[in-house]
């Protein structure tokens, strides 16, 4: 049976994220996506299962990206071959309105 290695993927595409303080991989994407029968084009990462694991992932954590765009994770969906899709909700900074 052919296996995929699935780090060579991230090595190439991948950029430094932080989720509540710990740094992580992930590709970052805004194209249309197909969760369980439901077509959705929200932003979202393809993230390593494993750093989902240990990063103990089960949504409502915080994404930090580089540029400082930040957002609020919904529960991964793992794909069952070692990468997980994590769609986003932009968190907006209201400097303090409410």
């Amino acid at each position: 049976m052919f296996e995929e290695n699935i780090d060579l993927f991230f090595t190439d595409f991948a950029q430094e994220i932080t989720i509540e303080g710990e740094s992580a991989l992930c590709v970052f994407s805004n194209e249309a996506i197909d969760i369980d029968g439901v077509i959705s084009n929200e932003p979202h990462i393809y993230i390593q299962t494993s750093v989902v694991e240990e990063l103990q992932i089960c949504g409502g954590e915080e994404v930090i990206f580089k540029n400082g765009d930040t957002y609020t994770t919904e529960p991964p969906q793992s794909d069952g071959i070692g990468i997980s899709i994590i769609k986003l909700s932009k968190k907006w900074n209201t400097f303090g309105l409410n």
